[in-house]
């Protein structure tokens, strides 16, 4: 059993193999030790063993490259998609989580490759399983050229986690970075691929290992990321080829080596990745709200005015946007490096202007940072952010109508409306019309009028619309008073 390794090196025990078994990285060269005797790797020790079969080689990991600290050229990224059998019921989120990844990169100068495993690499020559060589996203029509690449993919076979990552290391093309994507362990390795097929042993996981080795000893950062329930438990393969941080929720992505994520989560993960690679935060707002005399929280819609700023970095522009039918806005805040030593104070504020008239008014607003809930206070949200970093705010706004009604009483003769000061005969018949408006915030329903003088007027209905008036009437004897 190895107990350390040289400066730039770190070492693996456990591994995962089996279907899913921890095993201690350790091997017995026999029961007894005889002088004289040499114990070789491979046959003494380090054999066939069921899942502890191993290549002989012993294992160690280099310590993963970091990003370059650049921002303003881009980076050249490599996508490693796992195309194998058991992707199938997820091909699609895979897509469009590689999809989303790339229109991430889009704008910052980087380039992207596509390249494929499953029980060997690439999954085919042909269209749905082939490679696809480096292309700078942001030139011509190259950003749809590679989205259209990746929604012609297909899934079938093993998985071969050794001959994904060694293709990239083997290729012509220097990365920055190189982003492995798979939903179960290696079950083969090498070319032609050997091994069990539905098991893991730690054969399959050192050639993994040694290729990853092969390209970080290029210079480049190579990250891990497990997706679904085949990767959700112990995480030590993930560790091995890439480095021995992993990603905390409500942590930027920018520093962590290996992933592990729900399908649901994909797209979130792997934009996370992009933005904090090219040393950018994202911003959004959501906007909910309860009109009055609902119990539900809805999607604003459209009309709502937010304003943000930052203390460092470049915000993106404009500083104050308003809410389209989706009831969202966004901001980006680009950093100078993917490791910048402040932080950014974001804060998100909303305008209600003409709103605050029809009775709305900010209620709370809950925020995430990463996945993460945080602590913010109204009416202003105050978050730090660095490179990698995804703020989610929602505001949520609730309607309080204040319900009033106006009524003039006025007497009338027939058509001839009685003055203050008129002299009327005592006995004399007058009708007495009420106008009756709606002078509050709110519809008013079941509308009377009663009158202690003359009794229950007749009004025309019993609703009235926001400044709607109606007339209503009572006929009554004029009585002289004392």
């Amino acid at each position: 059993m190895a107990t350390s390794a040289p400066a730039d090196w770190y070492l693996n025990s456990p591994l995962v193999v089996g279907t899913g078994s921890t095993s201690t990285y350790a091997f017995r060269t026999g029961e007894n030790l005889r002088a004289g005797n040499t114990y070789t790797s491979g046959s003494a020790f380090m054999a066939n063993n069921d899942s502890r079969t191993s290549t002989g080689l012993w294992q160690a990991s280099r310590v993963n490259p970091t990003l370059p600290l650049r921002c303003e050229a881009g980076l050249s990224v490599a996508l490693i998609l796992d195309l194998s059998g058991s992707v199938d019921n997820y091909v699609g989120t895979l897509k469009d989580a590689a999809k989303g990844m790339v229109d991430s990169l889009a704008g910052s100068g980087s380039s992207v490759a596509l390249f494929t495993f499953a029980a060997s690499a690439p999954r085919n020559s042909n269209g749905d399983g082939r490679n696809w060589g480096s292309l700078a996203i942001d030139q011509g029509n190259n950003l749809d050229t590679i989205k259209n690449r990746i929604d012609a993919y297909a899934t079938g076979g093993a998985t071969n986690w050794d001959r994904g990552i060694w293709q990239v290391a083997a290729s012509s093309t220097d990365f920055d970075l190189a982003i492995m994507v798979t939903d179960g362990m290696p079950t083969y390795s090498g070319s032609p691929a050997s091994g069990p097929g539905d098991s893991t042993q730690f054969a399959q996981v050192e050639q993994a290992i040694f290729s990853a080795n092969a390209l970080k000893a290029e210079g480049t950062r190579v990250l891990a990321v497990g997706v679904g329930d085949g990767l959700s438990g112990d995480p030590a393969n993930l560790r091995a080829v890439s480095g021995t941080v992993g990603h905390v929720t409500g942590q930027s992505g920018v520093a962590s080596d290996y992933f592990q994520t729900p399908w649901s989560e994909l797209t979130t993960v792997l934009s996370s990745i992009a933005k904090g690679a090219t040393c950018q935060a994202t911003i959004d707002i959501e906007k909910q709200t309860k009109a009055y005399g609902t119990n539900e929280y809805a999607n604003g819609g459209s009309g709502w005015t937010f304003s943000a700023s930052s203390t460092q970095g470049t915000l993106s522009t404009p500083a104050e946007q308003t809410t389209g039918s989706e009831g969202s806005a966004s901001w980006t805040v680009k950093f100078g490096t993917p490791h910048p030593q402040t932080p950014a104070a974001v804060s998100l504020s909303e305008i209600l202007g003409d709103h605050a008239n029809s009775g709305w008014s900010l209620d709370s607003i809950a925020c995430t940072l990463n996945g993460k809930a945080v602590s913010v206070l109204k009416p202003t949200a105050t978050v730090n952010v660095t490179s990698g970093d995804a703020l989610k705010c929602t505001f949520n706004n609730v309607q309080t109508l204040v319900p009033d009604i106006d009524v003039v009483k006025t007497a009338w003769l027939g058509d001839v409306e009685i003055d203050d000061g008129d002299e009327v005969a005592s006995g004399t018949s007058v009708t007495w019309k009420y106008l009756v408006t709606n002078t509050g915030q709110t519809a008013l329903t079941d509308i009377a009028v009663a009158d202690d003088q003359v009794g229950n007027a007749t009004c025309p209905k019993t609703e009235l619309a926001v400044g709607e008036s109606m007339t209503c009437s009572a006929t009554g004897s004029v009585t002289a008073q004392e």
